[in-house]
């Protein structure tokens, strides 16, 4: 029986740490959004992001996260909130490119987003050379 329950926290430990390591794989994408399932706000960004930029950027990662899917999901929401210093103005789509965010979804963050997107592959492309 002690065998059986050892086995079985090993196996649940190295879930959690593969788990763990992929989510910290999905902050480091280029675009990571938050956003909370029936969002029209949230569903038109992704829509953007899954069409229109990726004919523009194919090689741009991208990690969403449903803030109501799971605790971890809006603990990484708030965190990035208080990063950007957000207090209560927080809200859904939230989305980060490098030191940059946007908050909700019009043609100005679309036009926003693209520029952010540009910018952060200068700066790839600058420190590569």
């Amino acid at each position: 029986m002690k065998k059986f329950l050892l086995t079985l926290l090993t196996g649940i430990l190295l879930i959690a740490g593969i788990t763990a390591c992929s989510e910290k794989d999905n902050m480091d994408a280029d675009v990571v959004i938050f956003s909370q399932k029936g969002c029209p706000h949230c569903i038109h960004a992704m829509a953007f992001i899954n069409g229109d930029l990726k004919k523009t950027f194919p090689d741009i990662s991208v990690a969403e996260y449903d803030i109501n899917e799971n605790r971890h999901n809006y603990e990484l929401f708030a965190h990035t909130a208080r990063r950007f210093q957000l207090g209560d103005r927080i809200g859904t789509p939230l989305i980060v490119v490098g030191d940059n965010y946007l908050m909700g979804w019009t043609a100005e963050n679309q036009n926003k987003l693209t520029q952010f997107i540009n910018q952060e592959k200068t700066k790839k492309e600058t420190k590569t050379k």
